[in-house]
C-alpha cells in the first residue's frame, strides 16, 4: 500500500534558519551570550534564540582525554 502526501506551502515570507552550536567553559558562557545578543540583534522577527544546556562531559577521540582540559587550546 502506498501513501501519497501533498504538501502545500502557504508561507509568503520564509525566514532562513541557521543553527550554531557552541561549547565553552563556564567562565565564557555569559560573555559569549552577550556577544551573540549584541551582534545578532536587529529588533526584527527572526533574530533568533539562545538555548543554554549543561554538558555532562567532553571526550577527545584522538587522545582519550576527557573533562574540562579537552576544551583547552592545545597546539
Amino acid at each position: 500500500e502506498s501513501v501519497e502526501l501533498d504538501v502545500v506551502n502557504n508561507y509568503t515570507d520564509v525566514i532562513e534558519r541557521v543553527k550554531i552550536s557552541i561549547v565553552c567553559r563556564e567562565m565564557f558562557v555569559e560573555p559569549t551570550i552577550k556577544v551573540i545578543m549584541d551582534v545578532a540583534h536587529t529588533g526584527k522577527v527572526g533574530d533568533g534564540r539562545i538555548f543554554l544546556s549543561d554538558m555532562i562531559d567532553c571526550y577527545s577521540i584522538r587522545t582519550g582525554d576527557h573533562g574540562d582540559t579537552v576544551l583547552a587550546d592545545k597546539k
